[in-house]
């Protein structure tokens, strides 16, 4: 899952031989579009078996360097995503 179909083609492409990949368009950090994917998940395999939370953001500064939208990006992102799979899953 990613938020660009193009990334997500050449991730799939540069994968390796024989890999069976199946990418799905969405941001974590989104309730609604974690939903559309998990229920997308089940629906083509039956069910859903692991889930590896993979996503991170990490913006670089202090606490006093980084703005309310910085520091909102790496928490909807690092904190929100890993919570609304593990929900929806």
């Amino acid at each position: 899952m990613g938020r660009t179909e193009a990334t997500l083609r050449q991730t799939a492409q540069e994968g390796p031989d024989g890999a069976d990949m199946h990418p799905w368009v969405g941001d974590v950090s989104d309730l609604a579009a974690i939903t559309a994917v998990m229920n997308g998940v089940a629906d083509r395999f039956g069910r859903l078996d692991v889930l590896v939370n993979n996503e991170g953001v990490a913006i670089p500064g202090t606490v006093d360097q980084i703005d309310m939208d910085s520091y909102r990006t790496m928490m909807s992102t690092n904190v929100d995503g890993v919570f609304f799979a593990w929900t929806e899953a």
